[in-house]
């Protein structure tokens, strides 16, 4: 005999599109709804809020090569002030990939390099506190590989 909440699930409406339709016409919803909507969500979603700080941090040190700026934005969002369980730690993957794509791109600029080496052991620590999230173990390694070959 089905349970109620089975019966519930069954009878749910299915979504009329899903992401890759809304990334197609995204761009036709007024840019200045879509920028609210971001900082809005991102103030109840860590991950988002996270994203959100490495991206705007990139993008003004792209301007101003304010180094000191860029770490602090760096070690503030790579650091995890608590276990994430499984159901949330998707999410962070959104996180690290802007930085790992940074560096690549750093050109073995020597203060980058010290940045890198500074927050390396930060996402490290890190790294732990995320369950099952494979994302930032690797951005680890690949980071590390990427200082090893710089101090060549």
């Amino acid at each position: 005999m089905p349970s109620e909440k089975s019966r519930y699930l069954k009878n749910q409406p299915k979504p009329p599109f899903y992401h890759d339709e809304i990334q197609k016409h995204l761009k036709s919803v007024p840019r200045q709804e879509v920028e609210t909507l971001l900082i809005n969500f991102s103030s109840r979603n860590e991950a988002l809020r996270k994203t959100l700080i490495v991206l705007t941090a990139i993008a003004k040190f792209n301007e101003s090569k304010d180094y000191k700026m860029l770490s602090d934005a760096f070690k503030y969002t790579l650091s995890l002030q608590g276990h994430i369980d499984y159901d949330k730690a998707g999410q962070y993957s959104n996180v690290t990939y802007p930085v790992v794509e940074f560096f690549k791109n750093a050109n073995h600029d020597n203060r980058l390099m010290e940045i890198l080496e500074e927050v390396l052991p930060i996402l490290e620590e890190s790294s732990y506190l995320l369950q099952d999230e494979g994302s930032w173990y690797e951005a680890h390694e690949e980071l590390g590989e990427l200082l090893s070959s710089a101090k060549l």
